[in-house]
């Protein structure tokens, strides 16, 4: 089992992400994945938006993101994708948001039925130095960039949430 991040916009680099550090690699032919790896699908997300996107404005809702897996070679019999999205997470004990849309469209639509899915439900930033993914909360939303944000006591891992394929809910901490 190996760790791989993934993004659905082309051109986006991912390669300056602390990537080696956190033994995870980079990788376009998701038909190379062994079942068994673990999918980070990268890219920019904000709370109950129905897309996610880069940092040029290009979007893709739920059913485009799975589309994109697909032909970039995702086969059926994966079993484990984590939405590396910031506020992913959001909403999915409940039903809601694109975490769980995302696995709901999968599962049902796509019939990756063994599919877990994991998100976060706070700011994800890029893997840093220590080794370490990190997620951040916001002191003040009207407050300048570099003074809004602070990072939270926890790796991201306390602020992970997912979905199992028989649609248990997994708590933040559990994964």
């Amino acid at each position: 089992m190996a760790n791989y991040v993934w993004t659905p916009f082309p051109g986006v680099n991912v390669s300056g992400l602390e990537l080696a550090r956190n033994n995870i690699q980079e990788i376009e032919d998701l038909s190379q994945l062994g079942h068994l790896d673990v999918l980070y699908v990268f890219a920019h997300h904000d709370k109950f938006l129905p897309y996610i996107a880069d940092s040029t404005g290009r979007k893709l809702n739920v059913y485009e993101l799975c589309d994109a897996l697909v032909e970039a070679g995702l086969r059926k019999t994966h079993r484990c994708i984590k939405l590396w999205v910031c506020y992913g997470g959001v909403g999915m004990q409940q039903g809601q948001g694109f975490g769980w849309e995302f696995w709901y469209t999968m599962k049902n639509i796509y019939q990756f039925i063994n599919l877990t899915v994991f998100a976060y439900t706070e700011i994800t930033v890029d893997p840093i130095m220590d080794g370490h993914k990190y997620c951040f909360g916001i002191t003040d939303p009207d407050a300048a960039p570099e003074n809004r944000h602070y990072q939270l006591p926890h790796t991201a891992k306390a602020y992970r949430v997912g979905i199992r394929p028989n649609g248990a809910f997994i708590p933040a901490g559990q994964s």
